[in-house]
């Protein structure tokens, strides 16, 4: 999880912030430049994967647990929730037109 949320997330923020017009690009003839694209989705998706392969782990390993592995595992399940709702009150605000 700390792979997921550490490092490919973070990075594909910085390639959509940062790559949209690369130092080699002729900006003003080439306007698309679909490598930032690419490379946030791949960064994306991975970290998506990789923290439902953490939650899954960490769901199958749960017996058994201290006080505070309970409290870590409720914390850690309230803020994924918490990332789900964020999600979707986005992607509503979206398809509503409204700015977010």
């Amino acid at each position: 999880m700390v792979l997921a949320w550490g490092v490919l997330v973070p990075l594909g923020v910085l390639a959509a912030r940062f790559y949209k017009v690369t130092p080699k690009q002729r900006w003003a003839q080439q306007l698309d430049n679909p490598a930032w694209r690419h490379t946030h989705r791949a960064a994306q998706y991975s970290g998506v994967v990789l923290m439902s392969v953490g939650a899954a782990l960490a769901w199958s390993q749960g017996q058994g647990l201290t006080a505070a592995a309970r409290m870590h595992a409720w914390l850690g399940w309230g803020g994924g929730a918490g990332r789900v709702v964020a999600g979707a009150r986005r992607l509503a605000a979206r398809v509503e037109g409204r700015a977010d």
